[in-house]
């Protein structure tokens, strides 16, 4: 069984293309800004800069940044365990890091 030919106006396709770009440059501008929020995330946990609000981590997370812990956690594992290249291709392909290969993984 095959599939009929639609009959598109070549405008109509020319515009899918570019609304596709669009949206492909905007989740690479994404994925660049959320790697760089997972590397805040990870210097302020790390260097303990939470302390200079009499916070512990948990509670820095939950009323400063508006996730929980564990949310934090894993966004940072995600930087350390794939990269910053993780952030930009999670955003184009919509998908997360389940089902990633070991051989994917930073150092590997």
């Amino acid at each position: 069984m095959s599939n009929p030919v639609l009959e598109i106006p070549r405008d109509d396709v020319y515009e899918l293309g570019t609304w596709i770009g669009r949206r492909q440059a905007f989740a690479s501008i994404a994925g660049s800004c959320s790697a760089a929020d997972a590397e805040c995330l990870r210097r302020v946990r790390d260097r303990k800069q939470y302390r200079a609000l009499g916070m512990n981590w948990d509670d820095f997370c939950q009323k400063r940044i508006g996730i929980n812990r564990r949310t934090a956690e894993q966004i940072i594992r995600r930087l350390e365990e794939f990269g910053p290249q993780y952030f930009t291709l999670a955003q184009v392909t919509g998908r997360d890091a389940r089902g990633v290969p070991a051989h994917c993984r930073v150092g590997q």
